[in-house]
């Protein structure tokens, strides 16, 4: 049995990061029972995907979200007790700045850089900072690792998880160990547990876990 597709619940994107593919003809696609138009930009499971992978969508919302909840707690701040105050803004805030954030590798810095400021206005707002005072002694008592930082852990905790069976099988497929290859099993790299790391002639290609992953075991 085949799986019908319901027009009104589908999108239709088309990945092309010189977005001269948009210029061509009609990149429409027709089902049974209706036509499917490209769109700009796509959400799946959380994350917003835009045709040339810029990823600025999905950062420009999630910095909505948090300064949004920000505005809220720094409402509360007064009745708020030290301890509560940083579980609120850790559950608020660190977890939409975590989630999913992987896909942000090797973005560059002014790309992450409306995640920095929404990073540094909760450190601000937890410690009662101003926006004179110097911001790194600040996230470093509260043991919070800047938002590049933050994304390699991610990475690096998802190939911790990859050498240890639990990932899904979608992700451990997806990076090689090495040894696993003939030619390198004989190596000191495979015997330390490491994961082959791909060439890739793009510097859009180092942005795959394929290639990000085994970089930061």
């Amino acid at each position: 049995m085949c799986l019908k597709l319901n027009p009104s619940k589908s999108e239709l994107i088309w990945f092309d990061r010189s977005s001269k593919l948009f210029q061509r003809a009609d990149l429409s696609v027709s089902t049974s029972s209706s036509l499917l138009s490209p769109s700009s930009t796509v959400r799946d499971l959380g994350v917003i995907l835009d045709a040339t992978l810029s990823l600025k969508p999905q950062i420009a919302a999630i910095s909505r979200a948090c300064l949004f909840h920000l505005r809220r707690i720094r409402q509360l701040r007064s009745t708020l007790d030290p301890a509560s105050l940083k579980t609120l803004v850790h559950c608020l805030i660190l977890t939409r700045l975590d989630y999913c954030n992987s896909v942000l590798y090797d973005l560059p810095e002014c790309t992450l850089l409306p995640l920095t400021k929404v990073l540094h206005q909760a450190a601000r707002l937890c410690l009662g900072l101003s926006y004179r005072d110097h911001i790194t002694p600040a996230l470093r008592s509260l043991h919070w690792l800047p938002v590049r930082e933050r994304i390699r852990f991610k990475l690096a905790l998802l190939m911790y998880r990859a050498r240890a069976n639990l990932l899904p099988s979608y992700l451990s497929s997806m990076v090689t160990p090495c040894n696993s290859v003939k030619g390198l099993s004989s190596l000191r790299s495979a015997s330390a547990g490491k994961y082959v790391v791909p060439r890739t002639c793009l510097v859009f290609g180092r942005r795959s876990f394929t290639f990000a992953g085994p970089t930061y075991l």
